[in-house]
């Protein structure tokens, strides 16, 4: 899987900061007191029957929940958070993905900061076990007892709604994908209630977005399965190929064509659900012939995009391995030749790109391979005849040379791009200067590999 579409915007809900003399301390034995009365009002069989006592539980709980990082929110500045929680017991540096924060703990949380505000926090102190399942099961029990609880209990369970959507906004920033993905989940859920009616597609679409990320393949087709049958949610064709990449790493290659080429009738100028297909029929989803149209018709509509011009030199690719293995070789060097024109134009759009510099050398060596093998294979009887065709052989291996370096250049300790360079210029040390390269890379090679 490559790229994914930014993350929906999770809806905050959260109040302004409380600016007040004193710094915002948890009353953890005021909430612990609170929560024992709730329990034992739970049991007692005379109070357990009113929907007042579970609307209390409820909003216990959510306060539980939420007073760690009360008065919190996105955007607070650097300056402004020692005068309302005190100073950090330590600061430092924490680096996650290609982003570098400045992680304060504070007594209930981190808080991770860039450019003087805070982006997001993680807390860690826990007031209530699971509050905020409880407050949820207490609303939902209030109104079991009382259909009209509804109405009070409805603004307690759009706050854990605004709860799950700031930790599913904590939890992406912080690369948790998995831990997000619950919390829009989550939110969802509570959304869904007949009580709240007011379902987020774009949370439900989050959450199988970030189970996907997070291979939790199972959980995320359930998830965009939803949002596609249940509220048409397609966001532009995306879901259709998330749910692919859920069917696909399920290894259900029949429902994850299927939902591709559903998704490819609807939203035919996603190349994303395009790029699915190639990954589907490179890897032995399908006969490779029948997406050549579709592809090609992608190319034309995107002709700037590395992406499927290297999808289709993968599937020219496998379509010369297909014809081989037939014994049709010219119909294979044929598809071969499509092979590296594709590379070739992938390799020139994406020049800062290994993998695309990388696979053009690879498949110029291939195709020198394979015009080796016919070589040797031929009845020449001339000296002549046969250096000139080995010359021809020799400049096909020589076009390796420069992509491969290019790659290299990209990742210079690769060893598989060293081990290559080093075999072609020593097959072609005779040619000028080739030879200084095999002497260059056959010693990087070995230093490699530690002699």
């Amino acid at each position: 899987m490559k790229r994914f579409v930014l993350l929906a915007a999770a809806t905050m809900l959260f109040s302004a900061p409380i600016m007040a003399q004193s710094q915002i301390k948890v009353d953890k034995e005021g909430f612990a007191k609170k929560i024992e009365k709730s329990d034992a009002d739970i049991q007692n069989p005379k109070k357990n029957t009113k929907s007042a006592v579970w609307l209390d539980r409820g909003k216990i709980f959510t306060d539980a929940a939420m007073a760690p990082s009360n008065g919190l929110y996105k955007g607070v500045d650097e300056k402004t958070m020692p005068l309302m929680f005190g100073k950090p017991s330590s600061t430092e540096t924490k680096k996650i993905g290609d982003v570098d924060y400045q992680a304060s703990t504070y007594e209930n949380f981190i808080a991770y900061i860039r450019d003087g505000k805070v982006v997001f926090w993680e807390t860690t102190t826990e007031v209530a076990e699971d509050a905020l399942t409880k407050a949820y099961d207490a609303y939902v029990k209030a109104i079991e007892l009382d259909a009209k609880a509804a109405e009070k209990a409805k603004p307690g369970m759009m706050q854990i709604v605004s709860v799950y959507k700031q930790d599913a906004e904590n939890s992406f920033l912080k690369q948790d994908y998995k831990a997000a993905a619950d919390a829009f989940k989550k939110a969802y859920d509570i959304e869904e209630n007949p009580a709240v009616n007011i379902p987020d597609t774009a949370a439900l679409f989050n959450a199988g977005f970030l189970y996907t990320i997070a291979s939790e393949f199972q959980n995320g087709a359930e998830c965009l399965k939803t949002a596609l049958d249940k509220y048409n949610y397609a966001n532009d064709g995306d879901t259709y190929y998330y749910l692919f990449h859920c069917y696909f790493g399920l290894k259900d290659n029949e429902s994850a064509r299927a939902i591709l080429m559903d998704g490819l009738g609807k939203y035919p100028k996603n190349n994303k659900i395009v790029e699915g297909l190639l990954q589907l029929y490179s890897n032995g989803g399908g006969d490779p012939q029948e997406i050549i149209p579709i592809v090609e018709k992608a190319v034309n509509d995107d002709p700037n995009n590395p992406d499927l011009w290297g999808g289709l030199g993968r599937i020219y690719e496998k379509l010369y391995e297909y014809y081989k293995e037939a014994g049709e070789n010219d119909q294979a060097m044929g598809e071969l030749d499509k092979s590296v024109a594709a590379f070739e134009k992938a390799a020139e759009l994406a020049k800062n790109d290994f993998s695309a510099q990388f696979n053009l050398g690879l498949l110029q060596i291939k195709k020198g391979d394979e015009l080796n093998q016919i070589l040797n294979k031929s009845n020449i009887t001339s000296q002549e005849e046969y250096n000139a065709s080995l010359g021809k052989v020799n400049a096909v291996y020589a076009l390796s040379v420069a992509p491969l370096e290019a790659a290299l250049a990209l990742q210079p300790n690769d060893p598989s791009t060293i081990e290559l360079l080093k075999n072609v210029c020593f097959r072609l040390r005779d040619e000028a200067g080739m030879m200084d390269k095999y002497n260059k890379y056959n010693d990087m090679f070995k230093n490699l590999q530690g002699q």
